[in-house]
């Protein structure tokens, strides 16, 4: 980072003061030659060469992004459609119960006189919705389960039937 703050600098200074351009050049490849010497990196504008090391990187930093197309056998196929089938409930019901839970807590935070004086009203009614956000989360998880699964009932079955050989 100093060493490049030193070479915008030079570079800034050296066009105030209006020097040449092959001083410039001349400058300029001196940094290089500096950034080289302490780094072991080479830099050459011209040239673009490359290590077989940083050959290997680009392999294999193209390869994370290349699009592979491949085939998902029937076993990945169903437990992707599972999941897809559970995956809704399961959100849903994790982010409703964390809620229901924070309301519940703060109704409890909101009777205790310490806290707030004169809510205990109000915190009695905050704690009993969030216990009855708690107490439906389940059912409303077994609903939305049902969902899913009418959902993909049928994709499910052929294949764990394909898979069985029925």
């Amino acid at each position: 980072f100093l060493l490049g703050s030193f070479f915008v600098s030079s570079l800034l200074f050296l066009q105030i003061f209006n020097k040449t351009v092959s001083k410039q050049k001349r400058f300029f490849n001196y940094l290089l030659k500096t950034v080289e010497y302490n780094t072991g990196v080479k830099y050459r504008a011209e040239e673009k060469t490359v290590s077989t090391a940083e050959m290997k990187l680009i392999s294999k930093i193209r390869a994370d992004y290349a699009e592979e197309k491949k085939e998902i056998s029937k076993m990945e196929q169903l437990k992707l459609l599972n999941k897809k089938a559970r995956q809704p409930a399961q959100i849903f019901a994790y982010i409703f119960g964390i809620l229901g839970t924070l309301i519940l807590g703060a109704g409890m935070c909101l009777v205790m006189p310490d806290v707030i004086a004169g809510m205990i009203t109000l915190g009695i009614i905050v704690g009993v919705v969030g216990m009855i956000m708690v107490s439906l989360n389940y059912f409303i998880y077994k609903k939305i389960l049902k969902n899913g699964k009418r959902k993909y009932s049928e994709r499910i079955i052929a294949l764990s039937d394909e898979l069985l050989n029925k």
